[in-house]
Order: C-alpha cells, then sequence, then structure tokens
C-alpha cells in the first residue's frame, strides 16, 4: 500500500486516466490544423503549421498539456531564444502553442490554461504595433 501511495497511484483521478487514451500535443495539434486552421486568415494558415512544425511540436509533441507547466514553457522559451529568434518571432510561437492548447481545451469544455512565460522584451515600434 506504500508503494501505491508513493506512486500517486491511489487517487480518484488515476483510474480515469488509465481508461483514457493519452492525448499529448501532437493529437492536438493534428486536430487544431483539421478543425481550426481552416478557419483562420490565409496568411494563418500559411504560416502557423509551419511555425508548430519547426519550434513548438519538437518541444511539446509527446507531452500532454496537463504535464506543461510555466516552467516547462519558460524552458520551451529560452531553447528558442538559445537558436537566436527574434523576440517577435518567439511571441508569435508562444501565441500559436497558446492558441491550439486553448481550442482544445475549449472543445473539452473546459477553462483555459494560465501559463506565466517569461518571454522576451519586444523593441518599442513592435509593441506599439502588437497593440494596434
Amino acid at each position: 500500500m506504500d508503494i501505491i501511495e508513493a506512486e500517486g497511484i491511489n487517487k480518484p483521478q488515476h483510474p480515469e486516466r488509465a481508461l483514457k487514451p493519452v492525448v499529448t500535443f501532437n493529437t492536438i495539434a493534428d486536430t487544431w490544423e483539421a478543425k481550426r486552421l481552416p478557419l483562420l486568415h490565409n496568411s494563418s494558415q500559411t504560416i502557423t503549421p509551419s511555425r508548430l512544425r519547426k519550434h513548438v511540436r519538437p518541444f511539446f509533441g509527446e507531452k500532454t498539456v496537463e504535464e506543461i507547466r510555466t516552467g516547462t514553457v519558460n524552458d520551451w522559451i529560452r531553447s528558442l531564444t538559445a537558436k537566436e529568434l527574434e523576440p517577435k518571432t518567439i511571441h508569435n510561437v508562444w501565441k500559436d502553442f497558446r492558441a491550439v492548447v486553448n481550442w482544445h481545451r475549449k472543445q473539452m469544455d473546459e477553462p483555459k490554461v494560465t501559463w506565466y512565460p517569461d518571454l522576451p522584451a519586444l523593441p518599442d515600434e513592435e509593441i506599439f504595433a502588437e497593440r494596434c
């Protein structure tokens, strides 16, 4: 019993989690691309899948939404910064990631996920453009 308790298996959520198939970010992103992406502007339909493929799926692809925490998001942002992506690109990729996850949550009648990312500062002209 001590081992079961230590592993966290003796919790009400565990049987439900064990009976449901694991839903990874890649699964969610595939569904989002099939159902939500076609409803977006043409420019978003063009750029978003490549940003997801290049910058989001490699990091989050096999993770479940439940295991993604602010610390995980910040590790990802640091990895993007280390690749010398422009701050605006990092902000855009962050918005893509957040949009996919929160669309999925909405489909499941669940509240949005709130993370507290440490995003790089934007130059003043980009901040102004982003608010307009």
